[in-house]
């Protein structure tokens, strides 16, 4: 469910405005907080998708939330936790929903503008 719903929210128009809110980020393919190295994922495995849908199914109104739309954007911390985040043009910065699993912990969070601190240039 969660990999159908990016083909349909990676599609756009031609017709977008030019006025229409930039609202840009970085996705770093690295960066750290909290003394957490965390590397980006390049393909949601079997195992990504099976914790999204679990936790869904106990989370209905995650799942629910319009910020959590299409495929996230998959981080492994190097202490084996990982990250989804699902981030979305906003009015004058990006919005990203984020959910942070670390074995039976869930981490939920979310805010307003750049999402990530990179490590690297190579964007």
């Amino acid at each position: 469910m969660v990999l159908s719903c990016v083909l349909c929210s990676g599609c756009s128009s031609d017709s977008e405005s030019a006025e229409e809110p930039k609202a840009t980020f970085l996705t770093p393919t690295e960066f750290e907080e909290a003394n957490v190295t965390w590397s980006k994922v390049e393909d949601m495995e079997e195992e990504d998708t099976e914790q999204l849908t679990e936790y869904f199914a106990d989370n209905p109104s995650v799942s629910e939330n319009p910020a959590v739309e299409g495929d996230p954007l998959v981080y492994s911390g190097n202490r084996g936790t990982k990250r989804y985040y699902w981030v979305r043009k906003g009015a004058d910065a990006p919005e990203w929903f984020c959910l942070q699993f670390d074995g039976y912990d869930v981490e939920v969070s979310n805010g307003q503008g750049e999402p990530f601190t990179p490590n690297d240039a190579s964007l």
